[in-house]
């Protein structure tokens, strides 16, 4: 753990981190915990979302998922900058950073940067990513946005920005896909009604089974109090 925990006579002063050791541990969690980076842009009023998707120490870049909502794409090539805002594992972090180069893929942009120089944390109430048994399952059902077939599965984590679920869908799903419309059936049968995008995919066994991490691309206020009651 390299962050300092921040006392009460510090509330309110964000510490910083320079190291670009702990910098490139720090952009490793955005991945490994499927993190929802809330993204401005120095031209743009908007808030858009996005995900880090891997990190390079070596080089010292990483790699930034395409903007939701797409219109924020273009902008992000004229701009060249990004201020980025997060919940990593408890620390609300701040951090700016500049565009080394952009791709796109099947579709999919993909923004590479430069490490920032500095990050900026306080630290503030944890959000857990719960993981969940065998035993008390919570089914995922929701459409294929292309071809409209039914997809279902059981959730192996939640948490409130997003899932982790083993499906069952006899096609290919593919990083970046958004699926509205899913419904979330709790072990009480409460359901929950949100729409994710696809951030991780791994196919595992069979062609029909796949391992897929999300975040909530839309989610109303109801369905994210009943998930923060489920995992306190």
């Amino acid at each position: 753990q390299f962050f300092k925990p921040i006392t009460k006579s510090s509330s309110g002063v964000n510490k910083k981190l320079k190291d670009s050791g702990k910098i490139a541990v720090l952009l490793k969690y955005f991945h490994q915990d499927r993190i929802l980076a809330r993204v401005h842009l120095p031209s743009d009023t908007n808030e858009y979302n996005s995900a880090i998707i891997s990190a390079d120490r070596e080089h010292k870049t990483f790699d930034l998922d395409e903007l939701t909502p797409e219109e924020g794409n273009p902008l992000l090539l004229k701009d060249h900058h990004v201020t980025i805002n997060a919940q990593v594992r408890g620390i609300s972090v701040h951090f700016e950073a500049e565009l080394k180069h952009s791709k796109t893929s099947s579709g999919v942009a993909l923004h590479t940067f430069h490490f920032p120089k500095v990050v900026e944390y306080l630290q503030r109430r944890s959000f857990f990513r719960a993981k969940l048994s065998a035993g008390n399952p919570i089914s995922f059902s929701g459409i294929h946005p292309d071809t409209r077939k039914r997809i279902t599965g059981n959730l192996t984590d939640i948490s409130i920005q997003g899932i982790g679920a083993t499906i069952y869908y006899n096609g290919q799903i593919y990083r970046g896909e958004k699926f509205k419309s899913c419904r979330l059936t709790l072990p009480n049968h409460e359901t929950i009604s949100l729409s994710i995008e696809v951030k991780q995919v791994k196919k595992i066994k069979t062609n029909s089974q796949f391992h897929i991490g999300c975040i909530f691309s839309e989610i109303d206020s109801n369905a994210r109090k009943k998930i923060e009651r489920m995992i306190r």
